[in-house]
């Protein structure tokens, strides 16, 4: 698996936070250009947009947003908000061609894993996990975890996910044999790794995405996802200018880094 994240973007004439049909589908070109065959979206997409998809011959990992930040077992309403959001999305995409897998949650913070114990968040995302499997039986099922939760091991998953921000070629493959020791049969996929390119430079953000693929494949890791296909990026309801995580600007013109992850 090689794969990008993508967005969230401001909301399209749709309310989709994604660009335009035919600049999503420009971006899909340049992906598969680059040699991208899986994306990373954070929100439920549409089947028009997997349609796309999968005719360029990507696939979606798609994360389902939930009031994760907040302690949701104190709420009922917010519970069920999170088993509502993520049966919807399996009734209407699981079984779509495109979707690689549904990821139920990501990265749950650790001030609320450890009021509540890992016990116990465990089952709600088996939960969660086991409502996918009986809406849509053959759709694949993860969660985005993070080192700071490395220890919350539900074994009901179809693959390990994890978020890892290591700039250090070295330090990253000593933590991927871990993981790998963590994921025990299940395949490990790094969802998200990244550099800021206008803190670090473009030359430093191409010369460190290289290593980190060369080291992903030498340590086993079934795949990656860059963080991120773009700069441009919408949160907070409003656009961020100072930030330079993707391979391509703004303007989708190429960096550095675009040949370095070809």
């Amino acid at each position: 698996m090689k794969g990008f994240s993508y967005g969230p973007f401001a909301p399209n004439s749709t309310g989709e936070p994604l660009p335009e049909r035919a600049k999503l589908r420009a971006d899909l070109a340049t992906m598969q250009s680059l040699g991208g065959n899986t994306l990373r979206l954070y929100s439920e997409p549409s089947l028009q947009v997997l349609d796309d998809l999968l005719e360029f011959g990507v696939h979606a990992i798609v994360d389902i947003p939930w009031e994760k930040h907040r302690c949701f077992f104190e709420d009922w309403s917010a519970r069920e908000a999170a088993r509502e959001s993520v049966a919807r999305a399996a009734t209407s995409i699981g079984e779509h061609p495109a979707l690689l897998a549904i990821s139920v949650v990501n990265e749950i913070p650790n001030d609320v894993v450890r009021f509540y114990g890992h016990v116990r968040i465990e089952r709600f995302l088996a939960e969660l996990s086991d409502s996918v499997k009986q809406l849509a039986p053959d759709c694949l099922t993860t969660f985005a975890n993070y080192p700071t939760t490395e220890f919350l091991q539900p074994e009901v998953f179809d693959f390990c996910c994890f978020n890892v921000y290591l700039h250090d070629a070295d330090r990253l493959g000593a933590y991927l044999d871990r993981l790998q020791h963590i994921a025990g049969n299940l395949p490990l996929v790094l969802s998200e790794f990244g550099l800021d390119s206008i803190r670090e430079g473009e030359r430093v953000q191409a010369e460190l995405l290289a290593a980190h693929i060369r080291t992903v494949f030498e340590h086993g890791v079934a795949g990656s996802v860059i963080f991120s296909f773009t700069d441009e990026w919408f949160t907070g309801g409003r656009l961020l200018d100072q930030w330079g995580f993707g391979v391509t600007r703004a303007d989708r013109s190429f960096k550095l880094s675009a040949d370095a992850v070809r």
